[in-house]
C-alpha cells in the first residue's frame, strides 16, 4: 500500500484473463466531493489518453467500500527501485539506459501538454521501467486539464522533494 492508502495489485481480466493492475482506493479516505472528483478525474484523464509510454485504462468502477482504476499490469519496477542501492546509496544507471528513458519520458511528457494534460506528480516511483516498452509513467491521480480560469493549475500538490524549485 502506497502512504495514501491506496494500493495496486495484480488480477486478471476478462475473458482472455489479461494481467492487468488494479488501483484501490478506499472511500473512508475520499472525505470530500473534492476528494471524489480527484479519482473520477484522474480516470477521465487515463481514457482520454493513448501513449506508449503512459500507463493504458482498462475501466473502473467502485463498491461500498472502494473506488477501483483499472490500467494494464506493467511488468518491472519503479525507476526509484533501478536507481538506488541500499547498501551504497545512489547508484548511477548506465547512460544509454538513462538517455533512451529520459527521451521516452519527455516524449509522453509532450504528448500529455499536446492535450492540455499536466501530470503534477512526475517522481521516480511513478515512473516504471517495463522491459519490453521502456519507460511508463503512471498515476495520473493529481492530474488535470487546466483552463484560464481554474484555480487549480495554479497550486501544486505533487511531492514536494520533486516539484521544480521555482515553485
Amino acid at each position: 500500500a502506497k502512504q495514501d492508502g491506496t494500493r495496486v495489485e495484480r488480477a486478471d481480466f476478462g475473458d482472455k484473463k489479461e494481467k492487468v493492475g488494479v488501483k484501490s482506493i478506499p472511500r473512508r479516505l475520499l472525505k470530500t466531493a473534492k476528494d471524489k472528483n480527484r479519482v473520477i478525474r484522474e480516470c477521465k484523464l487515463l481514457q482520454s489518453i493513448v501513449h506508449p509510454h503512459i500507463i493504458k485504462y482498462v475501466t473502473s468502477g467502485k463498491t461500498n467500500s472502494h473506488y477501483y482504476i483499472v490500467t494494464e499490469w506493467i511488468e518491472g519496477g519503479a525507476m526509484n527501485k533501478y536507481c538506488v542501492d541500499s547498501l551504497n546509496g545512489f547508484v548511477k544507471m548506465p547512460v544509454p539506459m538513462m538517455l533512451k528513458a529520459t527521451k521516452q519520458l519527455l516524449e509522453a511528457v509532450c504528448y500529455l501538454h499536446q492535450n492540455n494534460v499536466v501530470h503534477r506528480d512526475i517522481k521516480p516511483s511513478n515512473i516504471m521501467m517495463c522491459p519490453h516498452r521502456g519507460i511508463i509513467l503512471i498515476d495520473l491521480g493529481f492530474g488535470t486539464k487546466p483552463r484560464d480560469t481554474d484555480k487549480r493549475h495554479q497550486t501544486w500538490p505533487g511531492t514536494p522533494q520533486f516539484c521544480a524549485p521555482e515553485l
